[in-house]
């Protein structure tokens, strides 16, 4: 308890250096380690990644106070303003964003921490940088957020629809994206989406549930037969 008071008195306000302290919060935080003192350990790496001058050894400080947070201190909340304070602080870099986007995991998905990660996925989308399957995979994590407990069925379709753009052959992506069109009834393109996922899916019940559906669409809304037989048989 001592250890900690004292890492709270060195806490210097945001964007204030204070080089006298150093030492001894590097002292602090050595010995929190050794006592794993975790508590300390928070709050000792916290008051460093403010103090210290040096960008990369801040972000490595809120990284470890967001790690300690998390995973022995099990406060979540904590540890998504660490982990936040890193992407801030080296907006470029992948630890932090991939752990704060994890970290909405960790408890029942609320639509509070549904839109809180849209809003970091989407941010994440606007960065220059990402590869194409990178951004596919994000827009598909995106979709399923707005399907499911954002409930924007539209914006989940422009989603989809730029990450087929990105990346043609994502089967998980063709399978969302199918399926959506069938729902909307257009099933044209619908099929289309889905002959070229199956040609990806090697799951022998998901490859009869999807002959099934396709052998349904072209005999029932797409006036097909031959392809409807194709796929019943």
């Amino acid at each position: 308890r001592v250890a900690q008071d004292a890492a709270k008195i060195f806490v210097p306000a945001e964007g204030e250096q204070l080089p006298d302290h150093l030492p001894a919060l590097r002292g602090l935080l050595h010995f929190a380690v050794l006592q794993q003192d975790f508590a300390t350990l928070a709050d000792t790496a916290e008051a460093l990644a403010i103090a210290l001058h040096d960008t990369d050894e801040r972000y490595l400080h809120y990284m470890l106070a967001g790690v300690v947070s998390q995973e022995l201190l099990k406060d979540v909340a904590r540890a998504r303003r660490a982990y936040m304070a890193g992407l801030r602080l080296s907006p470029t870099r992948d630890e932090a964003f991939e752990r704060l986007r994890v970290s909405y995991g960790v408890l029942p998905q609320s639509k509070e921490n549904a839109t809180a990660l849209a809003e970091l996925i989407s941010e994440r989308l606007g960065r220059e940088g990402e590869s194409a399957a990178q951004k596919s995979v994000l827009r598909l994590e995106l979709a399923q957020l707005l399907v499911g407990p954002l409930g924007d069925r539209a914006r989940a379709r422009k989603e989809l629809e730029a990450a087929i753009a990105e990346t043609p052959d994502q089967p998980a992506v063709l399978y969302m994206l199918g399926k959506m069109l069938a729902d909307d009834r257009e099933w044209v393109r619908a099929a289309e989406l889905l002959e070229r996922y199956c040609k990806s899916e090697q799951r022998p019940s998901q490859l009869v549930a999807l002959h099934v559906l396709l052998a349904d669409m072209y005999s029932d809304h797409l006036q097909d037969p031959q392809q409807a037989i194709a796929h019943y048989t």
